[in-house]
């Protein structure tokens, strides 16, 4: 799908607005994001007397190698293996939404590292931080010129080609396997994105990018 098209709807401008706006200029998320190492994470699915939790994250299957972190389950919806870990985790290694997931379990193929995720008691994850950073676009009248995939119910648009167009004139840094996470400092659906980018004349694409 081609991101510039169509019109703004009422429950896109809703989502955008209820998420939160994302601080900090283009430098300062660009060096903290970039001093971040890999590191590992293990989840338990079970508890000490056998209880068996969630996991309480979610990717987003567009992905096939890095996997994408794109949900995690808010603390008060009952606890999950991520919760557990993140409750005692060292400050600056928690899980987190946007994150990649490089190694599961010593597997690194998407097929593979799925498989794990789906039935393994004890999951050993290789993390890495996203590259995250923020582009201005000026359309000056014309199209973005990006195609761009998505789950369904996604809160990201994955860059699948960049074409002629405003991107790559104005941002020619941006590439494919780059992901869309905000748009105007905002979050939202995969539709509330492609309609805050089709009515902005100059959106700025808050980006993630795997390393």
């Amino acid at each position: 799908r081609a991101a510039g098209a169509g019109r703004q709807s009422p429950r896109a401008v809703e989502l955008l607005e209820e998420d939160s706006e994302l601080p900090g200029s283009d430098e300062e998320e660009e060096e903290a994001s970039s001093a971040s190492e890999p590191f590992r994470v293990e989840l338990k699915r079970f508890t000490s007397d056998r209880t068996k939790l969630n996991l309480g994250i979610w990717f987003d299957v567009r992905d096939e190698y890095p996997l994408f972190i794109s949900r995690i389950a808010p603390a008060g919806k009952g606890t999950t293996a991520v919760q557990v870990y993140n409750e005692a985790a060292p400050q600056g290694l928690e899980l987190r939404r946007w994150d990649y997931v490089k190694e599961v379990n010593g597997h690194s193929t998407a097929d593979e590292m799925n498989s794990v995720l789906l039935s393994a008691p004890v999951l050993d994850l290789l993390i890495q931080r996203p590259l995250r950073f923020k582009r201005r676009v000026e359309k000056n009248g014309g199209k973005m010129g990006l195609d761009v995939s998505h789950s369904p119910g996604a809160v990201s648009l994955m860059i699948t080609n960049v074409g002629d167009g405003a991107v790559r004139s104005s941002a020619p840094d941006i590439r494919a396997g780059d992901r869309i996470v905000s748009v105007n400092g905002f979050r939202g659906t995969e539709a509330a994105l492609m309609d805050a980018i089709s009515t902005s004349e100059e959106p700025v694409l808050g980006l993630a990018r795997a390393r």
